[in-house]
């Protein structure tokens, strides 16, 4: 008997990554319909158990992924890193109420997100007012980046592939309002043993060119999951940005790329969501405020 249970945790430690990834979903616009306590709002925050590291992801707007954190027995204070996707409120409004919860982390994001940002003319941007008072918990970035042990963000992606609509959206350049380049946009990419992990939090500059990114970065690689929203959604009218068209072109691409699962949510829109899944089918899930994957 014993024997035969050697061969079976010798059989377990093969065949179970090492670096397996947990991923628990705090904030998204939807939530899993058994959890009414949660709290839902439009923008994304995932914390990610990586190794023996813990990743915060976005935080969403407010301080709704707090109350869900601790609802999901998620510890913000004990949160290692945190990245912040882009200068958008919506990812990174949270930024006031995480700095009170937790004290040790390093928080990483494009050095280009110091400057003013906005939706027609309603300011989207970070509280920049923190960036004095914690510098020394902020890292700006403008370059590929490792924040931990196979853990990278990417700054830099190419135009391949069709960028979605980011009409109404504008930055500041020197006192003038110029359309919004998006050049504050970073990817997050896990190298796991078993594949490539991108987390994008609104995919403004392509969410094909930036999985291409990842995959050029990491040659002979495969993803196992891209995980984001797609920006595929007019915020105004909330349905779709893009033609029919445009969005089956997307999941057809997809298919011939080495992308094993997306999961995708947030500026998506459940309309593009829709028609991506008429076409990837089990390939597309959802992930939901609430949701948790075991990669």
């Amino acid at each position: 008997m014993k024997k035969y249970l050697l061969i079976l945790l010798i059989m377990f430690a093969v065949y179970v990554p090492v670096n397996a990834q947990k991923i628990t979903t705090l904030i998204e616009n939807t939530r899993v319909e058994e959890r009414d306590d949660l709290k839902n709002e439009h923008g994304v925050s995932m914390y990610i158990e990586f190794d023996d590291k813990n990743i915060l992801f976005d935080l969403g707007a407010t301080d709704s992924f707090i109350k869900n954190a601790k609802k999901l027995d998620v510890d913000i204070s004990a949160v290692d890193i945190l990245v912040i996707s882009h200068a958008h409120r919506d990812h990174g409004g949270g930024l006031k109420y995480f700095l009170e919860e937790n004290s040790k982390a390093k928080i990483y994001m494009h050095e280009n997100v110091r400057n003013e940002y906005y939706y027609k003319d309603h300011y989207i941007g970070l509280d920049t007012k923190l960036f004095a008072e914690f510098k020394d918990r902020l890292v700006f970035i403008s370059e590929f980046t490792e924040v931990l042990p196979n853990a990278y963000l990417l700054t830099t992606f190419g135009n391949k592939y069709l960028k979605p609509q980011n009409n109404n959206l504008f930055m500041k350049e020197k006192n003038n309002k110029e359309p919004d380049s998006m050049e504050h946009e970073v990817l997050l990419v896990l190298n796991a043993d078993d594949g490539l992990v991108v987390f994008s939090g609104c995919s403004h500059n392509g969410i094909l060119n930036m999985t291409e990114a990842a995959l050029d970065r990491f040659s002979n690689s495969e993803v196992k999951a891209v995980l984001g929203g797609f920006h595929l959604m007019n915020p105004s009218t909330r349905s779709t940005a893009e033609s029919k068209e445009t969005v089956i072109k997307i999941a057809e691409t997809f298919q011939k790329l080495p992308v094993k699962k997306i999961y995708s949510g947030h500026c998506t829109g459940r309309e593009a969501y829709n028609v991506l899944k008429s076409v990837l089918k089990k390939k597309l899930e959802p992930f939901r405020t609430g949701s948790v994957l075991n990669l």
